[in-house]
């Protein structure tokens, strides 16, 4: 199960992380309520300042447990960072590059659906977070593009894929 909380407050509220720990408590009570379990050794918290905040330490205790601040978070299968750039997912799915190793032990069907159930998929969810990033930090998402189709057409890893037309 994954639970999301969203808070916002100004930037003078000094009773953030209180409020952010009773929040918690009342989800871990939610959750024992109903025969779930928070683990809060696995929680994650992401602090999303604006650009004239300070930064904050701020330390939550939930029941006795100090959840700490993490620099990225998993949400549903995508990694945010702060600020939002989205450096730290395409780090993730940059990791699918390695697909093209795998390549001579499919067949080309077997190796389209891998492409399309593991590469197309992570490129296409959520990638309107990546809509107005530079080039050059989207760029490996292209080259694991290029790699997939290398990999379904079955070209070698120099090959030129403008010779698909």
């Amino acid at each position: 199960m994954q639970t999301t909380l969203n808070y916002s407050s100004l930037s003078s509220d000094t009773l953030v992380a209180t409020r952010i720990s009773e929040r918690l408590a009342d989800i871990h009570k939610w959750t024992t309520a109903h025969h779930l379990k928070l683990n809060l050794h696995k929680t994650e918290l992401l602090f999303m300042l604006g650009k004239d905040c300070p930064h904050m330490d701020l330390q939550v205790t939930v029941e006795g447990i100090a959840v700490s601040p993490s620099p990225t978070v998993r949400n549903f299968g995508v990694v945010l960072d702060n600020p939002v750039c989205g450096t730290a997912n395409i780090t993730t799915v940059a990791t699918l590059y390695n697909i093209h190793r795998i390549q001579p032990f499919f067949t080309q069907e077997a190796a389209q659906l891998l492409v399309q159930a593991l590469i197309i998929f992570r490129l296409n969810y959520c990638n309107s977070l990546l809509a107005g990033l530079p080039v050059a930090i989207i760029k490996p998402l292209q080259h694991i593009q290029n790699t997939a189709v290398r990999l379904v057409v079955n070209l070698p890893k120099s090959g030129s894929l403008y010779s698909l037309n």
